[in-house]
Formats: structure tokens, sequence, C-alpha cells
């Protein structure tokens, strides 16, 4: 089994993985990376109410459900992005507001849209049925759904994740990152 790791190749901005831990040549492109480093996602276990065909003899079981790290806000991102491409963040930006502008009027013609390596977008509906076609009225049809299907990279990216089973002490120092609100 390989170790892979998440790298930055310095001379396309892209990400790359190679097996190494420090310094690499770039497998697509034969340039120098430097690593970025990769953590696993963490996790926890929590008892929910079996849905499963075993669920009369087994009514509770334990799920994983992943515990998130740090959010990063839009501006964060912009600067991060901007940095790494010398177009500082007000050009990241306008670059992201208008690419969401022809991503919309795209999708409304229902195009499939393709965002480089990002994945491409597309719409999806679906819709009431009826037994005769002259049944059918439009307002049948549900709202419809972007879809998202992701790039080569970020599927390599997803496929290669590791996990981390947290305990509830750790958990407990890292501060709970539940959304719920506590009722005392």
């Amino acid at each position: 089994m390989y170790n892979y790791s998440v790298q930055s190749c310095r001379y396309y901005g892209r990400i790359c993985f190679s097996y190494s831990y420090i310094l690499s040549v770039c497998p697509d492109y034969g340039h120098i990376t430097t690593n970025i480093g990769i953590m696993a996602m963490k996790f926890k276990l929590v008892t929910r109410k079996n849905m499963g065909p075993d669920q009369k003899d087994i009514p509770e079981k334990k799920y994983a459900q992943m515990v998130c790290g740090d959010y990063v806000p839009f501006e964060d991102f912009l600067e991060e992005v901007g940095d790494s491409t010398g177009v500082g963040s007000a050009g990241s930006k306008a670059v992201i507001d208008r690419m969401v502008v022809v991503l919309v009027r795209h999708l409304r013609h229902g195009r499939r849209v393709q965002v480089g390596e990002l994945g491409h977008f597309r719409y999806n509906f679906g819709s009431s049925g009826v037994e005769k076609e002259d049944d059918f009225v439009t307002s049948m049809i549900r709202e419809p759904r972007v879809r998202f299907y992701p790039g080569k990279a970020l599927r390599v990216a997803k496929s290669r994740t590791s996990f981390e089973k947290i305990s509830l002490t750790e958990k407990a120092e890292e501060g709970d990152d539940d959304d719920r609100p506590v009722i005392e």
C-alpha cells in the first residue's frame, strides 16, 4: 500500500498527488512540488435508530458522524487564492462572481457546464407521474436541483481520504461544533 500526500505544484499552482512526503516531482507536469500536508478527517460515533432489516433485533446502532474542522470564510479563501496566483483577492473575487453569473445562465438553458478541473454542474429535476400524456402539466415538475460532479483531482482526493476517530475528551477540548442551540 502506498502513502500518498497532497502536493501543490509551484509552476502550475495545481494540486498534485505524490508518493513522497517532503519535496518531489509533480507526477503530472514534472515540476518540483512542496508538501501541503494532509490530515485525516475526524469523526465521532453517535447512536441512532436502526432503519435496516435487523431493526427488531437491534433497535439502535452506532454510526460515524463527521466532526467539522475549521471554517474558512470566503474572504480568507479569496486571499489565499489571490496570493498563490498573483492576481490578488479582488481579481479572484471578480472572476468567481462572474463565473456564477455565467454558470446560472447556462444552467437555465439546460446545459451541462464544465468548470475546468473543479468538475461540472447541471440541473436535475423530477415530476409527479400521470397515466395519460394529456393529463401532464408543467406544474407537476418539481423545482430543479443543481448537481455537481467533481473533477478528477477531487475524485482522487476523495478516494484517498483517511479517517481518525476522536474520543469524547478530545471533542470536549476542541469545543462542540454542533450547530444546534443548547437548551438549558
